[in-house]
């Protein structure tokens, strides 16, 4: 049974009455991790039941399961509080909007992602250069460089690139690297044993000059970019926020 349905036959029997759950973390990013927990980000209707021990409303709900031999992290926000993590450009929140894998509420989903694209401001260029820092900084101070840690750098800065660029959010680095034609990338994502790259010096020296091209990329789409430097629909969040649960 395919991941998603596994989760979706799990988690029903939990009273989270959803708006929406997604898979997030290191499993949205469209390559297979060796990562045994499952994060599920979502965010649920105001009134949560009995059931979970409790009758009063809760802003933040936190469940963990067992599925397939997995770790599955449920964290489900009400929309107070999601909506205070869109305002803070919260990139963790925004980036789980827009993962592929979309447990529950799609419908939803689509409409948060639409509310969210108005808080997206040229802020967005700082925090992906620290992200593709960070991960270049675990790849310089490691001997060994599992191609996981190579696909986290590349994934950030196109991810960052692509929201610079075209205003819009994407994390499936499937997508990015079709887009941005970026071959020599395509068989570490689909090689699933994940071997260790460091074994060909001259290959990661490849895929370090090549990240370099692609820093260079996002500072100037940073410069460029149509996105403005401040909210343009934050009345579109409040009506979000004040539609009926």
């Amino acid at each position: 049974m395919p991941l998603l349905d596994q989760l979706r036959a799990s988690l029903c029997f939990f009273d989270l009455k959803p708006l929406f759950l997604v898979v997030a973390g290191n499993h949205m990013h469209g390559f297979q991790v060796p990562d045994p927990v499952v994060r599920v980000p979502g965010c649920h209707r105001t009134a949560l039941e009995a059931s979970l021990g409790t009758g009063a409303n809760r802003e933040l709900l936190e469940v963990e399961l067992a599925v397939a031999g997995m770790d599955v992290r449920v964290r489900s926000e009400s929309r107070r509080r999601a909506a205070t993590r869109i305002r803070a450009l919260d990139i963790e929140f925004i980036e789980a909007l827009h993962s592929p894998l979309v447990i529950v509420g799609e419908e939803e989903v689509w409409k948060l992602r639409e509310v969210a694209s108005g808080f997206l401001t040229r802020d967005l260029q700082r925090a992906y250069l620290e992200r593709a820092r960070s991960a270049l900084s675990v790849l310089e101070r490691r001997k060994t460089h599992g191609v996981t840690d190579v696909l986290f750098l590349y994934r950030a800065l196109l991810s960052g690139i692509h929201v610079m660029e075209t205003g819009r959010m994407e994390v499936d680095i499937r997508v990015l690297l079709r887009e941005y034609d970026l071959p020599f990338l395509v068989e570490l994502v689909r090689r699933p044993d994940r071997p260790p790259v460091v074994g060909d010096p001259a290959r990661m020296g490849f895929l370090l000059t090549e990240s370099e091209a692609l820093f260079d990329r996002l500072e100037r789409a940073g410069r460029a970019t149509p996105l403005p430097a401040e909210p343009v629909l934050a009345g579109a969040l409040t009506s979000w926020l004040a539609e009926a649960t």
